[in-house]
C-alpha cells in the first residue's frame, strides 16, 4: 500500500463526493452518527462559514480513495484550536492509512497556528465506559490522544410505551 495524502479542492466536486461517500460508509459503523446532507458538507468544504473554516483531505492508494480527513478551523474563539477526523474504509485499515491522515492533520493544524487538536469518537456500550479495545478509541490512545469528556447517547422510539419510562427509572442507577 502507497498512501498519498491530498487536499481536497473545493472547487472538484468529484473530489468533495468521494470525501462525502467515505465520511458516510465510515460513520454508519458509529453509535449515533447522523450524516449531514451533501449540499451542506460540500457548501462548507467550498466556503468558511463565519465559525469555521473546514478543509478536507483524501488518502489515496494508487487511483483509489481509501479515507478521508476532516479539519475544522476555529474563527472567533478557540483560536488555538481545530477539530479533526481521520476516517479509513473499513476494508483498508491496519495499513497506516490512518496514521498517515492524522499526521496531515496535524501538520496542517500546526501550519494554521493551531497548537491544540480536538477529536470525537464513538463506541458501542460493550466497550464500557472508557471504550478500552474500540478500534477507534485504542487508535486515538495510540497517537497520544487521551479520552477526557464521555458522553452518553440513547434513543427511545417514540411514542414512549405505557409504563416504560418508569420500568426504565427503576433499573436505572439511582447515582446517574
Amino acid at each position: 500500500m502507497s498512501i498519498e495524502i491530498r487536499r481536497v479542492d473545493p472547487a472538484d466536486e468529484r473530489a468533495i463526493r468521494a470525501f462525502y461517500d467515505v465520511y458516510v460508509t465510515c460513520g454508519r459503523e458509529a453509535t449515533g452518527f447522523v450524516a449531514w446532507p451533501y449540499e451542506e458538507l460540500a457548501s462548507v468544504i467550498r466556503e468558511p462559514t463565519g465559525d469555521f473554516a473546514y478543509t478536507g483531505f483524501l488518502a489515496y492508494d494508487g487511483d483509489e480513495v481509501v479515507g478521508e480527513g476532516w479539519y475544522a478551523a476555529f474563527l472567533r474563539t478557540n483560536l488555538d484550536q481545530a477539530r479533526a477526523t481521520p476516517r479509513v474504509l473499513p476494508c483498508c485499515r491496519r495499513h497506516g492509512t490512518g496514521s498517515a491522515l492524522l499526521w496531515r492533520l496535524e501538520e496542517h493544524a500546526r501550519a494554521d497556528g493551531r497548537t491544540i487538536m480536538v477529536t470525537s469518537t464513538f463506541w458501542p456500550v460493550d466497550y464500557g465506559p472508557e471504550g478500552t479495545g474500540a478500534p477507534n478509541v485504542e487508535f486515538a490512545r495510540k497517537h497520544g490522544y487521551p479520552l477526557v469528556l464521555v458522553d452518553a447517547g440513547r434513543r427511545l422510539t417514540l411514542p414512549v410505551a405505557t409504563g416504560l419510562l418508569d420500568e426504565l427509572g427503576a433499573k436505572a442507577d439511582p447515582a446517574t
